[in-house]
């Protein structure tokens, strides 16, 4: 190991365990006009700036909701339990929104919040799929037995609180009692043309995506949802235009019947 690399295995060490004397060995006679105390205390800032501004940049919201002191008092907190093994810097703080719920057990709608907006992160970096070109040579009978494939660049979340309102004013001042947001909320997330859509769903709506996302045929979806809910032919045919419009199918495969 070189000697260089010895000082940056030492530093994140350092950092992450708060162990200093291995790296204050190495850093003797390398620190410049700094003592090595306090370039170990540089480098650790460094360290805890850059990861704490990927998670403001992530969490908007949450950082909104919860104002830029309590944010970062939050941010240190959990750099500090939970070292980066990824070189890939954007992709940490996935597991943040688990966090969150530990530290703040009683306001679920902060984690609720996190889990949308690193959904939005994830979605955003995923490669959006070819969509499939919808065409009217189906027969009806062809269509019920029709199963469809969808898009990774795609999720339909359920959330106990309603965070979308929230996570829209993200970048304004207005304050929320989160006490009170505790209607619950669906949403599809997806990716259109390279730019990310958020829809709210009905819950015969969510119902329905969700079932067709499990590889049911569309006869069979609506054979189950018509044993809990009341469906109309247009309500039906608004799910349908809703799919092509949206462009989240993929591919689609006629299933054979006997």
């Amino acid at each position: 190991m070189t000697p260089l690399s010895k000082i940056q295995s030492s530093y994140f060490l350092s950092v992450r365990t708060g162990e200093h004397s291995e790296l204050l060995r190495l850093l003797s006679g390398a620190a410049g006009k700094l003592s090595k105390e306090e370039a170990v205390q540089v480098y650790e800032d460094a360290y805890l700036y850059r990861f704490a501004e990927v998670l403001s940049e992530k969490f908007p919201a949450v950082r909104n909701v919860l104002g830029e002191e309590d944010f970062f008092s939050l941010a240190r907190e959990y750099i500090s339990r939970t070292p980066s093994f990824c070189y890939d810097i954007s992709r940490y703080g996935e597991n943040f929104p688990q966090f969150i719920s530990e530290v703040y057990p009683k306001y679920p709608i902060l984690s609720d919040l996190a889990k949308l907006e690193s959904e939005l992160d994830l979605l955003f970096r995923k490669k959006q799929h070819i969509p499939y070109v919808w065409s009217d040579h189906y027969e009806s009978n062809d269509l019920e037995s029709a199963i469809f494939s969808f898009g990774e660049s795609l999720s339909l979340i359920s959330f106990e609180h309603s965070v979308l309102g929230i996570w829209e004013k993200r970048n304004t001042d207005e304050s929320f009692d989160v006490e009170f947001l505790s209607e619950k909320e669906n949403l599809l997330i997806y990716k259109k043309r390279e730019e990310l859509f958020i829809r709210r769903l009905d819950e015969d709506e969510f119902l329905f995506l969700d079932h067709l996302r499990k590889g049911n045929s569309v006869g069979d979806t609506l054979s189950l949802l018509e044993s809990v809910l009341q469906l109309d032919e247009r309500r039906v045919g608004e799910w349908f235009f809703a799919l092509a419009e949206m462009e989240i199918v993929s591919s689609v495969e006629i299933r054979n019947t006997p």
